[in-house]
């Protein structure tokens, strides 16, 4: 009985001792798991997420083994929201950045075709006050003359992002252009038609490398509409100094003038010079002989054609480069457009046609800017100060694919000038009245400036986020007040990000 009363006595004290713990472990508890907020548990799929981080490089996590399929998923998450492939423009300027670290290298062509009727001059004269028979086209001199060039540019873009306060947001830009122009065919100087100036000339040559640097300073989900500044450099790695065929002497057909000078003068082999040139007196052209054989230019020292410099280069809007450091600023900005961003909050009261008007455009971009460059003289020439100025409307037609732009873009160009003084050919009559030519030596006069612009209807064709085709036929709209302009443009272009 006693040993029966012992065991009872241990089996309830050990049913006391463990209640004892078990109200313990309740009154510690409960009142911290009432005390505790709402279950912080994160949703499946970032659960998910955390254990894809887990298992990478293995065959379980993202993309097996291959562990860097994960780090493409994220650039193309971060290429859609930093820079929406589809809602880019094909080629002017936004205000959209790459994202950090990624990289955007980028090749594009451009050809164009200048022919005679694509010289122009807004005076509707000519140096002298000579008319132009075709108004502002001045196919008086420039009928039987073309150009062909092709411009290459290599792009590598660069997003990177300085983690300080107003340091964010930047896409760094380098730009190294291969240039090549070919001459063909001659002019008439002043419009004269008996004179002949074959101008030929070929030049191949990388042009000036430029290294941009574009900073977000508004973003468009806190005001209206995203805003960047640009800032850029320009050195002279390109030649300012090609020269017309045969280092800058060109061949001259003209009506024969031995009989204007002494016995014996033989222009084949001795041509004239502007030395010999009976300047400011009129020549009747009844006392000028029928065409000879093409000669020498004969207007300046050693046959040179000195029209732009007296080395015999070629005007500076055909030259590869500027011939000195060159800096730029702009401004670009955008505006991303969602469905239903003019949306009204009492829409279902108004009509059909009425809401239908406020989903448009739907999911687009728009984007205008402008990117002035600062030019030097430099050898007594000065090409100008160039202002680009562009509007862009792109929007995507079919899914994340296919988009199409609409451009418009603008060039306003300072006319250039050429230092020294160049003879010329200048229609004129006698005292009484029949027609004659005069030299005279003026001034070398401009070639080109003004405002030009063009229209860019362009495809967009992006098979991957990271993967950008571009075709754009650019039409001349605008012609410029002086100088040459293309009537049309071809460009096609490819990008890639990683």
């Amino acid at each position: 009985m006693k040993r029966y009363r012992m065991e009872t006595w241990s089996a309830m004290r050990f049913l006391a001792l463990f209640g004892m713990a078990v109200w313990l472990v309740l009154i510690t508890t409960v009142p911290l798991q009432a005390a505790e907020p709402p279950s912080q548990e994160k949703p499946p799929s970032e659960k998910v997420l955390e254990d894809e981080f887990l298992k990478l490089g293995t065959e379980k996590g993202i993309g097996d083994k291959d562990w860097m399929k994960f780090e493409r998923q994220q650039i193309k998450f971060q290429i859609e929201q930093f820079i929406p492939p589809l809602l880019q423009s094909a080629f002017t300027g936004d205000a959209f950045v790459l994202p950090p670290n990624a990289f955007r290298p980028g090749f594009a062509t451009r050809f164009a075709h200048i022919n005679g009727d694509d010289f122009f001059d807004e005076r509707g004269l000519l140096h002298e006050g000579v008319p132009s028979m075709d108004g502002r086209k001045n196919t008086v001199v420039f009928g039987n003359f073309n150009v062909d060039r092709t411009f290459i540019d290599f792009d590598l873009l660069y997003g990177f992002d300085l983690g300080v306060k107003y340091l964010h947001s930047f896409t760094l830009r380098l730009n190294i252009p291969v240039i090549h122009s070919d001459l063909n065919g001659f002019v008439h100087p002043n419009g004269i038609r008996p004179i002949d100036v074959v101008n030929e000339g070929s030049t191949f040559d990388i042009g000036d490398v430029s290294v941009f640097l574009k900073k977000k300073i508004i973003d468009q989900a806190v005001f209206p509409v995203g805003v960047a500044m640009v800032a850029g450099l320009s050195f002279p790695s390109g030649s300012n100094s090609e020269k017309f065929t045969n280092n800058g002497r060109v061949q001259v057909r003209m009506p024969d003038m031995s009989g204007l000078f002494p016995p014996g003068r033989n222009f084949l082999t001795n041509p004239i010079t502007s030395k010999d040139l009976p300047l400011n007196m009129p020549i009747p052209l009844s006392l000028l002989g029928p065409g000879i054989a093409t000669i020498p230019y004969p207007a300046s020292p050693n046959n040179v054609f000195n029209r732009f410099s007296d080395d015999g280069r070629l005007p500076a809007i055909i030259q590869p480069g500027l011939g000195d450091v060159s800096a730029s600023i702009g401004l670009f900005v955008t505006r991303q457009f969602l469905p239903g961003d003019f949306l009204v909050d009492f829409e279902e009261s108004l009509p059909q046609a009425v809401r239908d008007l406020g989903r448009w455009p739907g999911r687009s971009a728009f984007h205008i800017g402008a990117l002035h460059q600062f030019v030097q003289e430099k050898d007594g020439i000065d090409p100008g100060d160039v202002t680009t100025f562009f509007a862009s409307y792109v929007k995507p037609v079919y899914k994340d694919y296919v988009a199409l732009d609409l451009s418009f873009v603008g060039f306003r160009r300072e006319q250039d000038s050429y230092r020294g003084t160049v003879v010329q050919p200048f229609a004129t009559t006698t005292a009484a009245g029949a027609p004659a030519v005069v030299f005279r030596e003026v001034r070398r006069q401009p070639f080109s400036g003004g405002t030009s612009g063009y229209l860019a209807p362009s495809l967009i064709i992006s098979p991957d986020p990271q993967i950008r085709f571009t075709i754009s036929p650019l039409v001349r709209v605008i012609e410029p007040e002086l100088g040459p302009a293309p009537e049309f443009i071809f460009r096609a272009g490819l990008e890639v990000t990683f």
